[in-house]
Parts: structure tokens; sequence; C-alpha cells
């Protein structure tokens, strides 16, 4: 099944995955948000009654469910939110995608722990506060997200860390991965996923800040990877094309989150042995650069 609407926020993948976006107010302002601000403001913040009817539709069509913003965490019923979507049996994951700022405070964290099911999501951008708030353009945002990561350690619920590469933070990747092995250890993440941006909204914008080839972020990619690698990090890489990656990274890079409509393989990878088992690039990303840098692979390297 195609992405497509189930309600009045829902969305639904193939892959056994809907999303559902609770509000579209957010306190970051990250330059590379895939939602246009003006339009984010715009949108109208559904209800109670609105989202509990959408989880129902959810629950009929897939096992996993993305409870994403906006800022979702900054809904007051956040908690009755997640209450309805764990109930429900047929959903057997659930993952709260959020900037962790308001997981700052450690009362929340603890009755989101109370949820087995759940998996929280968050992205950091810097290895300190200057690279990753001016991504947030937010000065409280990097210590009140590391404040937050520590809370959910702290109660065992699982977490995935995301890294989105980018102009403004790829010459600070290797820091990152330095900073993750200097405050964290391999258990407190279910997955350290390093991601190429998806370009609309805010981001397309603010492309000439923030865009980047991927082929310009690889050695730095790489060698941020090899740092994670040798304390045991379990690592994935999501939209990375298999033709611009070493060998050695491949293993790493099946992960998709996009669908059909947001992906793109251009003419030439028609070619490409490795095709199926490649995530292709963003439909964004095309439009900006084409396919120069992709070469399809003829065989195994």
């Amino acid at each position: 099944m195609n992405k497509k609407k189930i309600g009045l926020n829902a969305i639904h993948r193939k892959n056994n995955y809907s999303f559902i976006p609770i509000i579209f107010k957010c306190n970051d302002n990250c330059i590379s948000c895939i939602v246009e601000k003006n339009k984010r403001n715009k949108l109208r913040t559904p209800t109670l009654k609105n989202i509990k009817e959408d989880i129902d539709r959810i629950a009929k069509y897939s096992t996993h469910l993305e409870i994403n913003g906006g800022e979702p965490t900054l809904r007051e019923d956040i908690l009755k939110i997640i209450s309805y979507a764990h109930s429900k049996p047929t959903i057997k994951h659930l993952s709260l995608l959020t900037n962790t700022r308001m997981l700052s405070y450690s009362s929340l964290v603890k009755k989101l722990a109370n949820f087995h099911k759940l998996k929280i999501v968050t992205t950091l951008y810097g290895h300190d506060s200057k690279t990753h708030n001016s991504i947030t353009r937010n000065p409280e945002s990097f210590n009140q997200k590391l404040k937050g990561i520590k809370n959910i350690i702290k109660e065992n619920i699982e977490l995935e860390l995301r890294i989105l590469v980018h102009k403004m933070n790829y010459l600070d990747i290797n820091n990152i991965s330095k900073f993750i092995i200097s405050n964290f250890n391999p258990n407190n993440f279910s997955s350290i996923i390093f991601m190429s941006p998806k370009m609309t909204g805010e981001a397309k914008n603010n492309k000439n800040a923030i865009h980047i080839s991927i082929k310009k972020s690889i050695k730095e990619l790489i060698q941020a990877i090899k740092i994670l690698e040798k304390t045991g990090f379990n690592i994935t890489l999501r939209h990375y094309p298999l033709c611009v990656l070493p060998n050695k990274l491949w293993k790493y890079a099946s992960s998709v989150t996009a669908e059909e409509t947001e992906i793109f393989f251009p003419k030439k990878c028609d070619f490409c042995t490795q095709k199926k088992s490649c995530s292709g690039i963003w439909k964004s990303y095309y439009d900006l650069y084409k396919d120069y840098e992709l070469k399809p692979i003829k065989n195994e390297k």
C-alpha cells in the first residue's frame, strides 16, 4: 500500500507503518525542518477526539504508529494520546518523534516509562550548543535536549538517536561521534542513524545555508561511523545511495523511511545491479542536484 491519508491527519505507508502529527506548533525553529514555517502556523491542531478517530483507523492498517508534530510533547494531553494508542493490540510498536526538550522534566519521562511499546526518537545536530542551537535557532535547545536524553536513558525507555547531516554540521559529525562515546554507551540507544536531509519546507527555503552534495560529506561520514564502530554502537544510514558509499558501509545503508513518491531513481539506475537494495535519493535532492553523483553499480564491489 502506498502512502495515503487515512484520517484527518493520519498517514499510512505501505510497510504497516503510519504516522500522525498531533500538533503543528514547535518550541524549536529548525532551519532544516521539512515543513514550511508559515504553512505550519496555518494548520489546524486536531482535537483529542480527532486524534482518537485517526488512531482507530490506523489500528486497522498498521502495526507501527509514529506520533509526531510539530513538537508533540507541547500538548497537555500527550499522555492521554499515547495511552490510547498504546491500548490498541494491533499496534505493536509506538514511537514518539520529539526534540526531547520537554523531557528535561523528569516527571513526564517517568510517566512515559509506563508504556512498554514506546520508543522515543530524537535528532542531535551538533556536539555542542553552538552548532546544535544554530540549527534549531533556539538558545535553550542543546542543554534541554541532553537533559531529556539522560532522563530517557535513566528510565530505560528505548531511544533512537538521529544525526541529520547537512552543510551546517557535516564538519562536526566526527565531534558528534566522539561526544556520544564520551557521554553514552552502546546500550543507551537502539540505533544511531545518520540521515541525508529531505529538501522541502524550511529546508528548501534555506537550501543555500544547509544543502550539501552527498559526496562532499562522505569523507566525514566514513570517519564518524568508524569512531562509533569501534565501541559497538548500532549504526544505520538512511537515504544514502549505495553507489556513493564505500562497500564497507553498504551493510548500514538498507534502511528507508520514505515512500516511493518521495524517493527517486534516475533512469541510469535501471542498469544498477544493486537497485533493489538501494534507498535511492530524495526526490527533493534530485530536483537540486540531479544525478551527476550517481553511477550504476555493474557488480558487487
